[in-house]
């Protein structure tokens, strides 16, 4: 399927990753971290789980908001990352915050800032990266429907509100939050406008980094 083969029904929700740092760092905010990476151009490693994975392009616009020089490691998958990581071997990892959440609170890893817009109800003590220190840094994971684009518009329209209903149910909104996801279920319109934001801000960090897919 192409963009133009798709309708949107709703983003049903949205996730946050996490900037997290070895305990070796000698950092404990995103401030100090911005500040000992502008000491050291280049001679930081961050980790992704791949050349064009979500958590490359996000690393890749901070490093441009922010101003510092990081140099990438790419990996086979988060969970070679997550190992590195841990062992001190690459220092830097920007990650799925549920996949990090037992290794934070274990003090294994120093989490210094959640990426999405709003602080997370999973980890309400964390800062976002723009309360950090970075203004307008906004990245999330995120989950959403779509249908084929010659659906009927009565049929569109009734998958939406039952999909919204069901997001708010009791159960659904609290699976949801299990995994550190934050219930939305907007609009078809509002879906479409988000899908173009989303398209738009990543294109330009891959125009502007010339990154290439594994």
């Amino acid at each position: 399927y192409g963009p133009d083969d798709l309708a949107p029904v709703t983003l049903l929700a949205e996730y946050p990753f996490v900037i997290t740092v070895h305990p070796s760092l000698p950092v404990k905010t995103l401030k100090e971290f911005i500040a000992f990476a502008k000491s050291r151009p280049g001679q930081l490693t961050y980790a992704s789980s791949g050349n064009g994975s979500g958590p490359h392009l996000g690393m890749e616009l901070f490093k441009s908001m922010a101003g510092v020089q990081l140099t990438h490691v790419p990996y086979k998958g988060a969970g070679q990352a997550m190992t590195d990581l841990l062992s001190g071997q690459v220092p830097v990892f920007l990650n799925n915050f549920l996949a990090g959440a037992p290794m934070i609170k274990a003090g294994r890893l120093r989490a210094l800032a959640v990426t999405g817009a709003r602080r997370s109800s999973a980890a309400p003590v964390l800062p976002t990266v723009m309360e950090a220190g970075v203004p307008g840094y906004a990245v999330t994971g995120w989950y959403g429907m779509m249908v084929p684009a010659a659906t009927p518009a009565t049929v569109l329209r009734i998958l939406h509100e039952g999909t919204v209903k069901a997001l708010k149910s009791r159960e659904v909104s609290g699976k949801l939050a299990a995994e550190a996801a934050e219930v939305t279920g907007n609009t078809p319109q509002e879906f479409a406008a988000f899908l173009k934001s989303e398209t738009d801000k990543w294109a330009g960090v891959i125009r502007r980094t010339g990154v290439r897919l594994d």
